[in-house]
């Protein structure tokens, strides 16, 4: 393996483990309206999205340990289906579906919609056994995660509310 493919897997586990920190205290808090970015759901819509992030994570975490076993077909598998569980295109009541096109703010929808293309793609690479860009599309991904959290669920991710994050700020600490 490459050093830039050593850096790049060092960077995803870290990068997972600072997720899987947020995740399991998210699981200890009981409401599932989201944060700073206000969206207001109905019990069901909420107790849907949750399910939805809960199946992700599980993919997420499937993926994670299938990429260094170079088990591309579970990689992709795996991405597949996630691609394919976006929100809006679940089987929803025509109330439900109305609720959620007023409720979720347009930039939510992009994010979501950007996370779901990142996880089509990382699904097309595995197949292509490309395992750079397999590498790159599971951070995509993963760094998908984060910015939709630190904008819409910092009551559930606190430590990813603004200002909690150095963005762009990491040669600071290396400086004499």
């Amino acid at each position: 393996m490459g050093l830039i493919n050593k850096i790049a897997s060092v960077a995803i586990v870290a990068m997972f483990m600072l997720c899987q920190g947020a995740a399991a205290e998210s699981k200890m808090e009981k409401s599932h309206t989201a944060g700073a970015g206000g969206l207001e759901l109905s019990p069901e819509l909420k107790d849907l999205l949750t399910l939805e992030m809960q199946s992700i994570q599980t993919g997420m975490i499937d993926i994670l340990g299938a990429i260094p076993a170079g088990d591309w077909d579970k990689v992709a598998e795996t991405a597949d289906k996630i691609a394919k569980s976006f929100i809006m295109k679940q089987k929803l009541s025509p109330e439900q579906f109305k609720e959620l096109a007023t409720s979720l703010p347009l930039e939510f929808r992009k994010l979501d919609n950007r996370f779901h293309t990142q996880a089509a793609m990382l699904s097309h690479v595995a197949r292509e056994r490309h395992v750079d860009l397999v590498n790159f599309y599971f951070y995509k991904m993963t760094e998908s995660c984060v910015e939709c959290h630190s904008g819409y669920a910092t009551s559930k991710f606190p430590k990813l509310k603004t200002g909690g994050m150095d963005h762009g700020k990491h040669d600071d600490h290396h400086k004499p």
